[in-house]
């Protein structure tokens, strides 16, 4: 018995080595969370800085509709003029009139200068200029209502109602 009682007044560790033992325990978990988080966190600050990125670019895109015009007595029976009125260059990705993509129907495209051709399918519009856009027979008539949306490849887009008379 008396070996008993002597073990159980022995300590197993000191109060000041228990102390120091706790406080790099928690240091080191410390290190873990933080080094944990910014690896979470820097994945969606980086996906966020992306797309707010993204979004500015796309809001430097802004384009008006300046004409359309529909004449039965000309070659080119409608014709859209659309202006790049925002501060970069945009490429011109689709033109739909009541829901229908016409641009591959393009059959003559101006800046007022010359004659702009297509590059994959969509056209180059430079900052404070404008391009008509002209078809030949749209299948429109007199009096009808088009819903006309014309899109830039980053999505930028402007849509109206106009009515074709002549």
């Amino acid at each position: 018995m008396h070996k008993l009682k002597s073990f159980r007044n022995k300590k197993a560790v000191s109060t000041v080595i228990a102390t120091l033992l706790m406080i790099n325990v928690a240091v080191v978990s410390g290190v873990l969370v933080y080094t944990w988080t910014q690896g979470v966190l820097g994945e969606y600050t980086s996906g966020a800085t992306s797309y707010f990125h993204d979004r500015g670019e796309t809001m430097r895109e802004k384009i008006a509709m300046e004409n359309l015009r529909y004449e039965n007595t000309t070659n080119y029976k409608l014709n859209i003029t659309i202006r790049n009125t925002g501060t970069k260059d945009v490429w011109i990705a689709a033109i739909y009139v009541n829901g229908t993509d016409i641009i591959s129907g393009v059959n003559a495209t101006w800046d007022g200068n010359q004659t702009v051709s297509p590059v994959d399918g969509k056209y180059h519009l430079l900052v404070a200029h404008a391009l008509t856009f002209a078809f030949s027979d749209p299948g429109y008539n007199q009096d009808d209502i088009m819903h006309v949306t014309v899109v830039t490849s980053e999505g930028c887009k402007i849509s109206e109602y106009w009515k074709a008379t002549w």
